[in-house]
């Protein structure tokens, strides 16, 4: 019969972290990144070119507070029930303009 038992976490091998990357060391320093995020990049999308949109139309979250936080979007209190309404700045459409910087190297053609 076989003695097989099961690694106690410590003696289990430890997965090396990739170093992360550039633009996420910056966040990590306190410097503000530059481009958006997935996330973000779809939730700007959604307002771009479309004005003021009302908030009870949008997902409630913690991504609105980070984009306002940023100067991505504006918000507004508009109307005879003071609903709220959000639209994109200036500088959020250059955010979403921005390149994102590259994760992992891609492999070149022909090889």
């Amino acid at each position: 019969m076989l003695n097989i038992r099961q690694q106690t976490r410590a003696e289990k091998p430890q997965r090396q972290k990739a170093a992360p990357s550039p633009a996420c060391r910056a966040g990590a320093e306190g410097e503000e990144m530059t481009f958006a995020t997935h996330h973000e990049r779809q939730f700007m999308e959604y307002l771009r070119g479309t004005g003021w949109v009302k908030g009870a139309t949008l997902p409630s979250s913690k991504l609105v507070v980070s984009l306002l936080n940023k100067g991505w979007i504006e918000q507004q209190v508009q109307g005879p029930k003071n609903e709220i309404f959000y639209r994109m700045t200036d500088v959020g459409l250059e955010a979403l303009k921005a390149p994102v910087p590259g994760g992992r190297p891609s492999k070149a053609k022909g090889k």
